[in-house]
């Protein structure tokens, strides 16, 4: 089971290897419905279906030749692919977007357009004497040493600070703060493991400014712009916060979400376990219970239940549309595949309920968003025209 969850989580990060991902793809190709057809059944039908999916599937191992593109695999490895291709196929199948309409038009793209595929793990490194790093063709292994600490790229782009010595706490004192700072571009994002224990998750578009060290600190502080996704390590004895522009958020030890994009206008904090305390520049303060978020936006702060599931669907390799305005979906899209965004039309009132997979290629994300028959898009290298 362990493979299996390793493999999924890998595709829809879009760390897999190129033969993964075809071989996963491959088994999508052909068994997967169309969603015209997905959506035309009820409840008992889809479950009919994808009944009889698992069983071609099984059947297709005593068919060696029936997918004779795929690369020869023991019986151990085509057993655990087959199971991989069936849970996918469930995941996506339930994924699709659903819409009030049903009417559908194509995506206008030229060949070359349609080649504008997904982002993946991307960022830049700048330690605390300037030095970049680009972690997207950097080697695995150890790639920096400073204050103290081990900086390690893994094979599955995430990056690792670690105690390089025990003697390092008298060294170091009194020494200035060095910070570093991991940034990802647009159609990037990254994993990073601070030397506390602390992980995390870096959306496209974003960064995080944080001291080469925690050790003779007060507090484990650091600085933040744009998405990032935090499971905190508990220290009664030093808070970690997480500072934007316009909010800081203590916490001891907990799992949470912050979106502060400044395109957003209003910054989003969603908690997931444990507790936060949530301050704005006007020390106004709140405390978060798990399935909360804060939304701070022109110097208020309100706080509802949400399903947090949303909030990290990014993490998790998804876009998730809950009931979201057109133009909070293309700014996803812009930050995500590196294009801009342009209207010919206006759309005040079109909204869409569902996911799509962050691996999909843009073209297809906006067939998909086509069907709703109220928005067309025209793609013209890395310009979007967003029309009617």
């Amino acid at each position: 089971m362990n493979e299996i969850k390793d493999l999924l989580d890998r595709y829809f990060n879009g760390t897999c290897s190129e033969a993964e991902k075809q071989n996963v793809e491959t088994w999508l190709e052909t068994y997967n419905k169309e969603d015209n057809e997905w959506l035309a059944m009820n409840k008992a039908q889809q479950e009919l279906w994808l009944n009889s999916l698992f069983t071609k599937i099984e059947l297709d191992i005593d068919r060696p030749g029936h997918l004779k593109e795929l690369p020869k695999r023991s019986p151990v490895h085509m057993g655990i692919l087959l199971k991989i291709a069936a849970t996918i196929i469930l995941l996506l199948s339930i994924g699709f977007l659903f819409f009030k309409y049903q009417k559908a038009e194509p995506a206008t793209a030229s060949p070359e357009n349609q080649e504008i595929i997904a982002g993946g793990n991307r960022a830049i490194l700048t330690l605390a004497n300037g030095q970049t790093i680009d972690l997207s063709h950097s080697k695995n292994g150890e790639i920096a040493t400073q204050s103290g600490l081990t900086i390690t790229k893994k094979m599955n782009g995430e990056l690792i600070y670690e105690i390089a010595g025990q003697k390092e706490t008298s060294e170091n004192a009194g020494q200035a703060i060095t910070y570093n700072t991991i940034s990802t571009p647009r159609g990037g994002k990254y994993q990073i493991n601070l030397p506390d224990g602390t992980q995390i998750w870096l959306n496209a578009a974003s960064s995080v400014r944080f001291p080469a060290s925690f050790r003779n600190l007060p507090n484990r502080r650091v600085e933040l712009s744009g998405e990032a996704y935090f499971e905190v390590t508990k220290n009664a004895n030093k808070p970690f916060i997480v500072v934007t522009k316009k909010q800081e958020t203590q916490v001891l030890g907990t799992h949470f979400n912050i979106n502060s994009y400044e395109d957003e206008g209003q910054t989003k904090t969603t908690l997931l376990e444990g507790s936060i305390r949530v301050s704005d520049k006007a020390n106004r303060n709140i405390i978060l219970k798990p399935g909360q978020q804060s939304t701070l936006k022109e110097g208020n702060i309100d706080i509802r239940n949400v399903d947090e599931n949303d909030a990290i669907a990014w993490k998790k390799g998804l876009f998730s549309f809950n009931d979201e305005n057109l133009e909070s979906i293309m700014r996803k899209i812009s930050r995500w595949y590196d294009v801009d965004i342009h209207y010919q039309d206006t759309f005040s009132k079109t909204s869409f309920l569902g996911t799509i997979s962050l691996s999909k290629n843009i073209t297809s994300v906006l067939k998909i968003l086509e069907k709703s028959g109220e928005v067309h898009f025209k793609i013209e290298g890395r310009r979007i025209t967003v029309m009617k």
